[in-house]
């Protein structure tokens, strides 16, 4: 039987070895939140997120990267052509690494949809009716 400390040291050695995987899939959520905004402030005919409000956004998911000014160059460009950055991208502009063929499945591919938050509405009426 295992111990305790032998199961974290499996774990973290996990965690160690998909840790750019892992990276790169959180990233391509970000980076299509942002792609999102972007489109809707575009079909709105409203002024599309500036780049130190997009890096905001990134930094405040918690990603502390050093390669914010190639993000803020791309966005700065895009802006001036009046298009819509891609997420794919954004996510190699931050994550230089990324561009080796063995990430390409990770980048390619589409993102499992995020789960939908319950409606507790008709759960709290209930109980309130109840009450």
């Amino acid at each position: 039987m295992r111990t305790l400390s032998e199961i974290r040291r499996e774990i973290r050695a996990l965690q160690r070895k998909y840790h750019r995987q892992l990276t790169i899939y959180r990233m391509r959520r970000v980076t299509e939140d942002v792609y999102n905004d972007y489109a809707r402030a575009v079909a709105d005919q409203q002024e599309p997120p500036k780049p130190l409000e997009v890096i905001r956004k990134i930094a405040d998911k918690g990603f502390h990267l050093t390669t914010w000014m190639h993000l803020h160059n791309y966005l700065d460009k895009i802006r001036e052509k009046g298009d819509i950055p891609e997420p794919r991208r954004m996510l190699l502009a931050l994550l230089p690494w990324a561009w080796e063929s063995k990430y390409d499945h990770l980048l390619m591919r589409d993102l499992p949809a995020p789960k939908p938050k319950p409606d507790l509405s008709l759960l709290w009426a209930r109980w309130f009716a109840m009450a």
